[in-house]
């Protein structure tokens, strides 16, 4: 159950770190004058490599948090019986 929600923890800190070093940190620097003509393209390329891992990511994601959950509910199939917190995130995702 630990490694469960370690792999969950580390999946949402990949997502969630990756994109706002996207938008934060590089999308900025990219704006700056000796980038401005390579701008699209390396924006792109990293855009590409990151996609991988978000995609990677959010099937953990999905994955883990699916079997963290039935753990503690007596069914999946049923949303009303989840706790809050879990109907929270889910709402959030959706």
């Amino acid at each position: 159950m630990i490694v469960l929600v370690w792999l969950h923890l580390l999946a949402a800190i990949i997502w969630i770190g990756g994109t706002l070093f996207l938008s934060l940190v590089l999308a900025p620097l990219l704006n700056q004058e000796p980038f401005a003509a390579h701008r699209a393209l390396l924006f792109q390329a990293v855009g590409r490599r990151f996609r991988v891992l978000v995609w990677v990511s959010v099937t953990v994601l999905l994955v883990s948090g699916m079997a963290l959950l039935s753990g503690r509910v007596k069914s999946l199939l049923v949303p009303e019986d989840w706790p809050l917190v879990a109907q929270v995130k889910v709402l959030l995702v959706l």
